[in-house]
Parts: structure tokens; sequence; C-alpha cells
């Protein structure tokens, strides 16, 4: 393989790197903000704990 990479395909990578921080950053900061909550995740098969407290 080519070590050496053209120009463009330089300032493509960097530019995808960039864009990527970027994102991290906004998605960080909308979890700070409380706007993106934590999923919650279930068993695929099973009772549902909340169901089952009902029935008790």
């Amino acid at each position: 393989m080519n070590k050496d990479k053209s120009l463009t395909q330089q300032v493509e990578e960097i530019l995808s790197k960039q864009k990527v921080s970027e994102q991290g950053k906004m998605i960080q900061s909308l979890k700070n903000m409380g706007l993106i909550n934590k999923p919650v995740f279930t068993l695929a098969y099973g009772p549902d704990i909340t169901t089952c407290q009902m029935h008790q």
C-alpha cells in the first residue's frame, strides 16, 4: 500500500475527523442539557417488571 497519500485524501480525512469530533461535542452537549435520555433496555422475552408489580 502506498504510504504517500494525495493532498485530496489527506484533506478529506482531516475534514471527516473534524466532523466526527464536532458531532461528538454536540451529542455530549445535548446529554448535559437533558435532551437525550439514557435508553432503557428490557428483555426481548419474559415478563415486564412493571406488569408483574401491577398484578401483585
